[in-house]
């Protein structure tokens, strides 16, 4: 004879409990992070005239410990709303209009 197991009802419910309050504590840590996040962004206040230096991201597919990131000096030349830039090269004939985030 096989024992037959009998699983109150109760268990099921809470474990069904415990998976909402699981989720409800995701939740708002989630939205505690991203507003301590928010709150250290800060606002930088952008001139046309100000020098800036570029980051140059593809320079990561071949590391050096003497390979420079930043390619520059630029120059804002023309500053839109929403932190788009257009910035031209002091060194080179260098012009690109981009988004800063």
């Amino acid at each position: 004879m096989t024992p037959i197991l009998l699983v109150p009802k109760r268990i099921e419910i809470t474990l069904e409990e415990i998976q909402n309050d699981a989720y409800e504590n995701a939740r708002i840590y989630k939205e505690k992070t991203k507003s301590f996040h928010d709150r250290m962004i800060t606002k930088k206040k952008l001139n046309v005239g100000d020098k800036v230096l570029l980051y140059h991201s593809h320079l990561k597919l071949f590391p050096g410990k003497l390979c420079s990131h930043w390619i520059g000096p630029f120059v804002f030349s023309n500053v839109f709303p929403y932190s788009a830039v257009e910035i031209t090269g002091l060194e080179t004939k260098y012009s690109r209009s981009m988004g800063i985030a």
